[in-house]
């Protein structure tokens, strides 16, 4: 490799000697000296020789024939993804679990109380201060009425029998003094009515010294002029109403008074809270409305009563029931308290 290029070197100076000398020979030309090569013909001269040069020498290097080696693409496609079909899961209700708890016992240390329900008790209504036994309701009776009762006799033992028409009408009376704590009653009481037959009410009523009503029972009783009779049992001997709040003797003061109880259904209209004074006078009124217990015969009532007093006194606190065919109370309860302004 080396003498390859020493000789490409000596053909370069040959070359570039060669120009020189024409250049001489043109400027002083010898009679002795072959004729130059034009000038124009010195590059090919010089190309043929390195050509024969490169002819002569051997390659060192082996000379390596290329061939293209084409290769064809194939461009790569891009797969084109088929979009699965879209679809909205349907969710299928799983049934719905209903969850038993299972008590699984844990000792604690502090007790739990369980709190007992609170049952309000069923209120007693005791016997009636009045209790008529004969005749029961609407029982058909002629003249003389024939009377059956046990009572408490008022303020000295005295009390009355009355038979009513059913327009209100005093068709009888009788004033009767037994004396005793409690006494068993038995009269007749006669009676005249116009027609063939009236709807009338039988009464028994006691009272204190001043004049003023204790309790007040009633029958309502069918009266006929002629015919059989027909007596009916009375049922039901217990007190009607049942004063819970106050109790008796109570002393109240403020001017309002709260009465609060239970009474038996039936009536036909809304309970007359009264209070009297000695001497008669109604010093607070109300009327109170009995609302129904479920499941219950009886029913509860409450209101607040004003009074006006101007000193200490001992009133009559009275419950008055009314309905009915015949006017007037059918029932009558009472307690003395002591109010003050």
């Amino acid at each position: 490799m080396r003498d390859f290029f020493g000789l490409l070197r000596g053909v370069w100076i040959f070359a570039v000697l060669s120009v020189l000398t024409a250049c001489e020979a043109v400027s002083a030309p010898a009679p002795d000296v072959p004729t130059p090569l034009p000038t124009e013909e010195v590059p090919t001269a010089v190309a043929l020789t390195l050509a024969a040069v490169r002819a002569l020498t051997p390659s060192l290097t082996p000379t390596e024939t290329v061939t293209p080696h084409f290769v064809t693409l194939t461009p790569s496609r891009t797969p084109t993804r088929t979009p699965y079909p879209t679809s909205t899961p349907t969710r299928t209700p799983w049934p719905t679990r209903t969850f038993t708890p299972t008590a699984t016992f844990t000792p604690s240390n502090t007790p739990t109380i369980t709190p007992t329900p609170t049952n309000t008790p069923r209120p007693v209504f005791p016997q009636a201060n009045i209790a008529i036994l004969n005749p029961g309701p609407l029982s058909k009776v002629v003249s003389p009425l024939r009377v059956q009762a046990k009572l408490v006799p008022g303020a000295g033992g005295v009390f009355r029998v009355e038979l009513l028409g059913e327009d209100g009408r005093l068709l009888g009376r009788k004033i009767l003094t037994y004396h005793g704590e409690r006494v068993y009653l038995s009269t007749e009481l006669p009676f005249e009515i116009p027609g063939a037959a009236e709807t009338g009410r039988l009464q028994i009523s006691t009272y204190d010294s001043a004049g003023r009503v204790i309790a007040l029972q009633s029958v309502e009783i069918i009266l006929l002029s002629v015919g059989p009779q027909e007596i009916l049992p009375q049922d039901d001997l217990r007190e009607a109403v049942l004063i819970e709040e106050p109790q008796p003797d109570a002393v109240i003061r403020g001017g309002t008074l709260l009465v609060s109880g239970r009474a038996r259904l039936g009536f036909g209209e809304p309970l007359l809270i009264t209070l009297l004074s000695p001497e008669g006078k109604i010093v607070g009124e109300r009327l109170a409305g009995v609302t129904p217990e479920p499941g219950e015969d009886y029913g509860s009532f409450r209101v607040a009563v004003p009074y006006v007093v101007f000193e200490t006194t001992s009133v009559r606190l009275t419950v008055t029931a009314r309905g009915g065919r015949v006017p007037g109370p059918v029932y009558i309860t009472s307690q003395e308290i002591q109010i003050n302004p």
